[in-house]
């Protein structure tokens, strides 16, 4: 359902429109009643309000000016609850038209997304700009932002996994890390990141989530290697939310940090056979989900700055392209020019390799930085994005934070990307890092549940300890960082 008329909402503090109507959606009959939009606006967001009817499904849809092909989805799509949900929008100075689409809340898949010049497009030519969450700490375990180890001696997901194998066997360590993993994410956090009218989450993954931990030929290939990831992909479908899947650890490391899965390695570089193992596992992922319309795309390789070195990783990002459009012609591919300066200047204009249907994603975090130094940061990544608009690329800020400095200067960013038609997502949704207010987490703990001694505790313990930290238990929104 979409009201005949479009509302165009001026600049004012708030206003109110409403608009009475008889539709038909799927064959339903929806009997005549208002539909109240209300908006604010504080300078830097336009913030659109509407009452939600439970059974139904409500998408707000934005464009410049009525004559523009096609209107742009703003957020995700929200489930109704009988109650107001708020979707927000950046403000540019200009004025802005906004629609309501409504629909029964039967599964809401997501079509394909493929680029279209500078755009990401879905499958009707609608522009999708990508708004979400890093899901990190999830499948990599990192110990500095989740409720890893606290022996002390356990740095990384590898050395968590190799420990509680040699004390339980692999059955049991299995069972364990699929107890953190089914209480650190559910399906209340899905539901969390939908009705804020966020559409996009970044799933980062590693080579032993697919591999056994002593064996990364064809032969160590897991069973359960999709099982938790098909989960959200599936459960994120029936939300309208899209899942770029982010390979953070390759076979062999493609750097020394612990976000690789297991710190201190970085041999892919110079080891072919750890190249061709990793192949062979992005050969299985595309397979696997090639012709998914809720997987938005494949990040090749995160972060790839255990080389500052273009004649290393072009040449990888080719080969690993080639092995993915073998088996999955339509997904978008995603590469990172997150090494070296960590800018454009990093990656090819892609005519160089013909590449096609791309994504070009860059990360944005100030260290020990002021304010104005966060804000020039993004200021900096959408200059970079306009001197290369002739490429033909979506810019995608894969990664983002700026270091709990408030919510204002988290709005400063945001404003930054989606003015520019930027897509992002921002690391990350929940995090273990401080009690909140901590910049780190959407979600932030406001106690400390315990963290397991995977040196000492029993297996029970260990459950025990794990199911603490599920979102619901022990955290809240963090309104600091402005989302």
């Amino acid at each position: 359902m979409t009201p005949n008329k479009a509302t165009k909402l001026s600049r004012l503090p708030g206003i109110f429109l409403t608009g009475i109507a008889c539709f038909s959606v799927n064959l339903l009959q929806i009997q005549a009643a208002p539909l109240k939009l209300s908006a604010s606006y504080n300078g830097l967001n336009v913030s659109v309000s509407f009452w939600t009817q439970s059974g139904l499904n409500y998408q707000i849809q934005t464009k410049t000016n009525l004559a523009d092909t096609g209107w742009a989805l703003l957020g995700g799509v929200i489930s109704g609850s009988n109650a107001v949900s708020s979707v927000s929008d950046a403000s540019n100075g200009s004025s802005r038209f906004y629609r309501v689409q409504v629909t029964t809340n039967s599964a809401v898949v997501p079509s394909m997304l493929h680029t279209s010049g500078t755009n990401i497009v879905n499958a009707g030519g609608s522009i999708i700009r990508l708004r979400g969450l890093n899901v990190g700490g999830w499948f990599i375990m990192e110990k500095w932002m989740c409720p890893l180890d606290s022996s002390g001696s356990l740095p990384d997901t590898y050395s968590a996994i190799t420990n509680l194998d040699s004390r339980f066997g692999v059955a049991t360590e299995q069972s364990l890390i699929n107890a953190y993993q089914t209480n650190w994410i559910t399906t209340t956090d899905l539901d969390n990141i939908t009705n804020a009218g966020y559409n996009c989450v970044r799933m980062p993954v590693w080579w032993g989530n697919f591999y056994s931990i002593t064996n990364t030929t064809s032969s160590g290939w897991r069973t359960d290697a999709f099982t938790v990831l098909d989960w959200l992909v599936t459960n994120c479908a029936l939300r309208g939310i899209y899942v770029v899947i982010d390979m953070h650890g390759v076979v062999g490391g493609q750097g020394t940090s612990d976000d690789t899965g297991w710190q201190n390695q970085n041999q892919y570089w110079t080891n072919s056979t750890d190249q061709s193992q990793t192949a062979y596992m992005w050969r299985q992922i595309a397979t696997h989900f090639n012709g998914n319309s809720a997987v938005a795309g494949y990040d090749l390789i995160n972060e790839p700055d255990g080389t500052s070195s273009i004649a290393d990783v072009w040449p990888a990002y080719t080969n690993l392209y080639t092995i993915v459009r073998a088996v999955d012609p339509n997904h978008m591919i995603i590469v990172e020019g997150t090494f070296g300066s960590w800018d454009w200047s990093m990656l090819p204009n892609p005519s160089v390799y013909g590449w096609t249907n791309i994504v070009y994603s860059m990360h944005e975090y100030q260290y020990n930085s002021s304010i104005t130094q966060i804000e020039a940061g993004a200021d900096n990544q959408v200059a970079d994005f306009h001197n290369h608009l002739s490429w033909n690329v979506p810019d995608y800020i894969g990664e983002w934070n700026n270091m709990g400095m408030g919510a204002v200067c988290y709005d400063y960013s945001i404003n930054a990307y989606d003015q520019a038609g930027m897509s992002w997502s921002m690391w990350a949704y929940k995090a273990t890092h401080g009690l909140i207010p901590d910049g780190w987490g959407w979600y932030d703990p406001t106690y400390w549940p315990p963290t397991p001694n995977l040196e000492s505790d029993s297996a029970a313990t260990i459950v025990n300890d794990w199911m603490q930290w599920k979102t619901t238990t022990s955290f809240v929104v963090n309104p600091s960082v402005g989302l």
